[in-house]
């Protein structure tokens, strides 16, 4: 009777784990359709133009462009102003600075917890205080005034 009873909780998880699959895969399905009905009614809308002659009648349509893109303003980095980059699309500055980084290596012997920090040095985005640190330690001078860690993007506007 054990056997009985195992093989029947068996059935029923076999038969519950199919219904759930035939549920996942017709939302699928209809989440397939209707990308798929969305495709095709934008290949019956699209106009294909040509990109030396813009038309204001084309705002607001489904057009599809085939040339060389090119910015039609002069992009500048807020940080670095003699950078200035002109036919450009996107101008994205990444400032980093090479600095010393703690990590903690953590073992227990017996019921005491043991750490020990190591220090490596790598690029970062982010200024790592070595105030903080688990002394001794090396020192990370500040980065200079006015200087902004991080990335910074310009997109073009026309």
């Amino acid at each position: 009777t054990v056997g009985a009873t195992q093989g029947l909780v068996t059935a029923f998880f076999g038969v519950i784990m199919m219904l759930v699959a035939g549920a996942i895969q017709w939302f699928n399905e209809e989440r397939s359709a209707r990308a798929e009905a969305l495709v095709a009614r934008g290949l019956e809308e699209v106009l294909s133009v040509e990109a030396e002659h813009p038309s204001k009648g084309n705002r607001g349509r489904l057009v599809h462009v085939q040339g060389i893109a090119r910015g039609a303003a002069v992009l500048k980095d807020p940080q670095f102003r003699e950078v200035a980059v002109s036919r450009c699309l996107k101008l994205q500055s990444n400032v980093e600075v090479f600095q010393w980084v703690q990590t903690t290596r953590t073992w227990y012997e017996g019921r005491i917890r043991r750490s020990q920090p190591r220090f490596h040095s790598e690029w970062c985005t982010a200024h790592h205080d070595s105030l903080r640190f688990r002394k001794p330690s090396p020192e990370n001078p500040r980065p200079p005034a006015g200087l902004c860690l991080g990335t910074s993007t310009q997109v073009c506007g026309r």
